[in-house]
């Protein structure tokens, strides 16, 4: 069988057990309308599922880029019309911690590390891979550190490392500082430079916002700095962040994964399960992946899907 069928084989039978094991369990549920409000997340306490509702926890980037409310929820709104899905949009590093506890009944992530990390407790029990995009790198017009060009993002931070240093009275660098993906990407790419930055008491030049992607462009943007943001986060705020432009063009090194992780219902009877692999299902299907291949902001494509790719970075032993 050549590879391409073969890949295919596996993506669609893994398509195949998530929507049969969804539909048995959506067959003996008895949904309904919902409401309340994203503080349900933190009440998860209840002896049994509420089949009305799928409490979701994401990155900011997904909401901020304008995936969830354009193209992910009205999907699963018209597909499951009586389950209200309710979504928080928070730093990887809260989702997963969410996740852990089970206070929510899936999450949208992109901190491979981490969701490995969970896999390895058992807190997370699949891991499905299903676009990606690229981070990039957005500074002042005039780019005073001489990033575009560079080679790497490794060597774009140099760079903004170096002019950082000659002008410590500027803000030159706003960090999420927060427990995100980004951040913990932003943090490689320095490890990968040579260059520590201490969180505790970082450079002049440095400051953190603690805040969501959105946020932090925009005080980018007020302070003239430069800073770490995804791809389609950037475009869809670009209009309003007039004191930036893209300083660095994707790179093989600034690759962002985006993967939807299923909870332990084992270890978390309360959750909706079966909505969780229902929306695992659709993101992984051919539908869910045309659907975010089309979405573009001004015309350019901005998540590219891989549903095909299975993860092996991290496995469960054949044998425990």
């Amino acid at each position: 069988m050549p590879r391409t069928t073969k890949r295919r084989a596996v993506r669609w039978s893994i398509v195949a057990a998530l929507g049969a094991i969804a539909l048995l369990a959506l067959t003996f549920s008895n949904f309904a309308s919902g409401g309340g409000t994203s503080k349900a997340a933190s009440q998860r306490l209840a002896a049994a599922p509420d089949y009305t509702q799928l409490l979701l926890e994401t990155t900011t980037s997904v909401r901020d880029s304008g995936l969830m409310d354009k193209v992910v929820v009205p999907a699963w709104q018209a597909r499951y019309p009586d389950v209200t899905i309710k979504y928080v949009a928070v730093g990887s590093g809260q989702a997963l911690a969410d996740a852990a506890a089970g206070n929510c009944d899936a999450v949208i992530v992109h901190s491979p590390a981490a969701e490995q990390a969970l896999q390895r407790t058992g807190d997370i029990t699949a891991r499905l891979l299903f676009a990606y995009n690229y981070f990039t790198i957005v500074g002042p017009k005039s780019d005073p550190a001489h990033v575009s060009g560079s080679a790497s993002a490794a060597a774009a931070f140099k760079a903004i490392y170096k002019y950082g240093q000659k002008h410590p009275k500027k803000v030159v660098w706003v960090s999420r500082g927060d427990n995100s993906g980004t951040y913990v990407k932003e943090l490689q790419i320095w490890k990968s430079a040579g260059i520590t930055i201490n969180a505790t008491t970082p450079p002049s030049w440095y400051i953190s916002t603690g805040a969501a992607m959105g946020q932090t462009l925009t005080t980018t943007n007020q302070k003239n700095a430069y800073t770490l943001t995804d791809i389609a986060t950037w475009l869809n705020n670009k209009s309003s962040l007039t004191a930036l432009k893209q300083v660095l063009s994707t790179r093989k090194d600034m690759k962002n994964q985006y993967s939807i992780d299923l909870l332990n219902q084992a270890a978390h009877p309360a959750i909706n399960s079966a909505a969780a692999e229902a929306l695992a299902g659709w993101l992984v299907s051919k539908i869910g992946q045309q659907a975010i291949a089309h979405y573009k902001i001004n015309g350019t494509q901005v998540f590219f899907p891989n549903s095909y790719a299975i993860s092996t970075e991290w496995l469960p032993p054949l044998n425990p």
